[in-house]
């Protein structure tokens, strides 16, 4: 016991190195063991980030990342805002039912009149610039009275059944009838469009959707099988689709005109690059041409040129051609068969789309 006093000293600095040893064990060796791990980890991550120095981006690319997103949303703002300014064209209402407040739409009664009025305004407009409407038939076949179908097919709202449609659908109803009249006015538009009509005869103008089932969010079409049956297949079946991002639908229809060949290229720009209001945004989607058939086409090469008509007299191509000409009268042969090519009247089915945009869908960062 004396020896453990004497020797205090020795004993104490063995209990303490005893608990240095057990504190390395159980805390300091588990440390360094993961110190080692992590070291190693990062020399890994050094690694990785050293083999990808010319991918990640540095302050420069952010920045021209930056930049084209705003150029991307400064695109896109301008496409919504040319969108949004073409489709109030038939987002409008006729100014004879007054002023209506955003989003209120009139009742049919307060409808009805007005639209009928402008209606018969389209179908004189065109029948005073001498562009026929519809078909009429002969009239020793109805008795003696002349019957007229197709045309613009304007719907008969004093016949429609009211009282059969829901309270809530008679507006989107209401609504759907405006934006129809204005596509029929933008169709009249490009048949009279010039100093003289580019369309002989609108023989028809086809809803694909009938205006019963207009209240069908999506589907429902029905359409006259020739403007959907293209030459070799094609379109056979149509309904109206649902624009992504709810931005709106589709309006689907029909048309039939009858015009001179060379008239068409005019035509058809007119229908996709209006000159004058409503501006509709509308897609060709099918298109048929026939020429049509002359009355004395079989006794075309028989019968005297007095008996022949306006059309027969100046052939779409001429009978003979000399292909010998000298080089000097190139010129004069070329002038000499143009004039003698008269351009056929044609008949022309279109299948159309016009866009009907929702602007409510635009994100609100493209206002």
């Amino acid at each position: 016991m004396n020896k453990l006093r004497q020797n205090g000293f020795w004993v104490l600095c063995g209990g303490l190195g005893a608990v240095l040893v057990g504190f390395v064990g159980l805390f300091v060796l588990p440390l360094a063991g993961d110190r080692s791990t992590k070291q190693a980890s990062v020399v890994r991550l050094a690694g990785t980030l050293e083999n990808q120095k010319g991918v990640v981006a540095g302050d420069n690319a952010i920045k021209a990342w930056t930049d084209r997103k705003e150029e991307l949303i400064k695109d896109y703002q301008a496409i919504a805002s040319f969108y949004r300014s073409r489709d109030m064209d038939i987002e409008k209402w006729l100014e004879k039912l007054g002023p209506l407040a955003e989003g209120q739409t009139p009742h049919q009664d307060q409808f009805m009149s007005p639209y009928s009025e402008a209606t018969g305004k389209i179908d004189e407009r065109l029948m005073k610039a001498h562009v026929g409407i519809g078909i009429q038939e002969d009239a020793t076949s109805t008795g003696g009275i002349p019957k007229s179908y197709f045309g613009f097919n304007w719907p008969k709202l004093t016949e429609f059944p009211w009282n059969d449609v829901k309270t809530e659908d008679r507006a989107l109803i209401i609504r759907a009838l405006q934006k129809r009249y204005w596509i029929a006015e933008h169709v009249a538009n490009a048949c009279a469009s010039g100093e003289e009509p580019l369309v002989h005869r609108l023989v028809d103008l086809w809803f694909f959707k009938p205006i019963e089932k207009l209240q069908d969010p999506i589907g429902g079409a029905t359409a006259r099988p020739q403007y959907l049956a293209a030459p070799r297949g094609g379109f056979q079946s149509a309904s109206e689709t649902d624009l992504p991002d709810k931005l709106g639908t589709t309006i689907t229809f029909g048309m039939a005109v009858e015009l001179s060949y060379e008239r068409l290229p005019e035509f058809l720009k007119q229908l996709l690059y209006p000159a004058q209001s409503p501006h509709v945004i509308l897609n060709i989607t099918a298109c048929r041409i026939f020429v049509d058939k002359c009355a004395c086409a079989e006794k075309l090469d028989s019968a005297p040129l007095s008996e022949r008509c306006e059309t027969c007299k100046k052939p779409q191509n001429p009978v003979e051609i000399n292909e010998r000409a000298e080089p000097a009268d190139v010129a004069k042969k070329k002038k000499e068969l143009e004039e003698a090519v008269h351009p056929l009247r044609t008949t022309v089915w279109l299948t159309c789309q016009v866009l009907d945009f929702n602007p409510a869908g635009f994100p609100k960062w493209a206002e």
